[in-house]
């Protein structure tokens, strides 16, 4: 006897947006019982009961996994967020997100790319909500650079072999696992206290600057003055340190003596930490 493959998808659809309401089973099947429902099934006589549990109880364990299954991922992506909203609320932006933004990729680790967003755009009357963005990006990029791939580091040897009239002309290729980000908030140091259980309280809001890196394959955050911050951006934009450095001294607020004088530092810490995977120098 054929198989009905359209009776399977419909049951398919239905058990799908059953388990899957952010309301919970009961309203996932009140919903899917309308008439104008495409997925249609009464729930007694579509699910047995077993000996201990209802047809609608048995359902309840499908969607409780998948829910939790979802909020554990991104409570181990998201701590510091999950932290600041607590955990009853958190579990409940996180199905409400799910329920927006239900997974579509085989890769579980991409469940979370829109959540930033989501918090920023989607999300109403949320507590302490632009230092909760501010954060949220910092964990996403987090995860971002862990999955990002390898490139070999440029030796420390190859960039003291660069003579010294040849440096304005040098291009350099930057970690595919390195983003700089501008935040309105100070979100290192709160997300340090959190790791380390230490209380802190939601600091005030003002323009901050970040680099996110993998460096032997562990990923690191760091704070960064404006100067560094606005020369890496402008490197890492591909110009060359010539046209960066001129650039750089050309905005407003810049300290061009601090560059001046912090550049070799910069370049050997930077270096170490892997920022860069190669480099090129440009010829006549």
């Amino acid at each position: 006897m054929p198989r009905d493959d359209s009776r399977l998808e419909s049951l398919e659809q239905w058990m799908y947006s059953v388990v899957s309401h952010p309301e919970g089973v009961k309203a996932g099947v009140e919903a899917s019982s309308k008439p104008d429902s495409d997925a249609a099934h009464d729930l007694e006589q579509t699910v047995l009961p077993s000996d201990k549990l209802t047809p609608l109880e048995c359902v309840s364990v499908y969607a409780d996994m998948y829910f939790w299954r979802f909020i554990e991922i991104m409570a181990g992506e998201y701590p510091t967020v999950q932290h600041i909203l607590g955990e009853e609320l958190f579990n409940q932006v996180v199905r409400d997100y799910i329920a927006h933004h239900p997974s579509t990729h085989y890769n579980l680790n991409r469940l979370s790319i829109k959540f930033p967003h989501y918090l920023e755009k989607e999300v109403t009357d949320l507590p302490h909500q632009p230092f909760v963005v501010a954060i949220a990006t910092v964990e996403r990029v987090m995860e971002d650079a862990f999955d990002d791939p390898h490139r070999e580091k440029i030796s420390q040897e190859a960039i003291q072999s660069i003579p010294g009239e040849q440096w304005g002309d040098i291009r350099l290729q930057f970690n595919p696992a390195l983003y700089l980000l501008e935040l309105d908030y100070p979100v290192n140091d709160y997300m340090t206290a959190v790791n380390e259980n230490r209380h802190m309280d939601v600091p005030q809001a003002y323009k901050t600057f970040v680099v996110v890196y993998r460096c032997d394959y562990t990923v690191w955050r760091e704070d960064l003055d404006y100067e560094s911050y606005l020369l890496l951006s402008r490197l890492k934009d591909g110009e060359s340190l010539g046209e960066a450095l001129e650039s750089c001294t050309l905005q407003e607020g810049v300290d061009a003596d601090k560059i001046t004088a912090s550049l070799g530092e910069w370049f050997q810490r930077w270096t170490a930490q892997e920022f860069f995977c190669g480099l090129e120098i440009d010829s006549d």
